[in-house]
């Protein structure tokens, strides 16, 4: 295991080779953490679903992890109390929908540009998503097609399991927002109020919700016998 020491923000990054002498992936996007200032663990165990929550994110090197015994469902089940992120992924690797719905926050591909993967991860650092936008749409459609159809088929008992007072008056216009497509920054400008609230707000609803991300925020939107008002 390899430590590095900062101040700033945890991070834990699985590789099966972690030498980063001679892993040109992992020494490129280590190299772009550092510039991000984040404090790194370099393992190549995955954590324990306790320790994992110590740290921001966890971002696996995706390539190596084919000669391991770590599949993806191996990785997602840490998703669910960790921001978990796969790195070095072939384009290959197949539909980025499984990932997404399995609670990963983003994928990064081998022939990503240090421009993109820096954005990336400022995005991701601001409690955002990154996929393709092409899948985000593909998930989004597919989710709201889903919820769509079960609604029509659930009765009203179902249906009032769900209850929206749960949210607050602020809670609820910022769910309408986010089902409308609106970034934090948007969210913010329109609220007149800053981002970081906006982020802490978010928090709050994917707290009482039990939404993992913003897709399953809309779904959850969805189910409701009512309107939010």
């Amino acid at each position: 295991m390899i430590d590095t020491s900062s101040t700033c923000n945890k991070a834990f990054v699985l590789a099966h080779n972690t030498s980063i002498a001679s892993n040109l992936a992992l020494e490129k996007f280590v190299n772009l953490l550092k510039t991000c200032e984040f404090n790194l663990t370099i393992a190549s165990q995955l954590p324990s679903a306790a320790s994992s929550r110590q740290y921001q994110f966890v971002f696996v090197d995706y390539a190596s992890q084919s000669s391991t015994h770590y599949s993806l469902t191996d990785i997602a089940k840490l998703a669910n109390g960790t921001n978990i992120v796969l790195f070095n992924c072939s384009s290959q690797c197949g539909d980025e929908k499984h990932p997404l719905f399995s609670g990963i926050k983003g994928i990064f591909y081998q022939q990503d540009r240090p421009d993109i993967i820096l954005k990336g991860i400022q995005c991701l650092s601001k409690g955002e998503s990154w996929f393709k936008r092409s899948t985000m749409s593909a998930a989004l459609s597919e989710l709201l097609s889903s919820s769509i159809k079960s609604l029509k088929t659930s009765t009203e008992t179902d249906q009032i399991e769900i209850d929206s007072d749960l949210l607050t008056k602020r809670e609820k216009t910022i769910v309408k927002l986010v089902s409308a497509g609106a970034q934090n920054k948007e969210i913010a400008a329109h609220l007149h109020i800053s981002p970081n609230t906006v982020k802490t707000h978010i928090y709050s609803i994917f707290r009482k919700t039990n939404s993992r991300n913003r897709i399953e925020l809309i779904t959850w939107s969805q189910k409701l016998s009512q309107p939010l008002s």
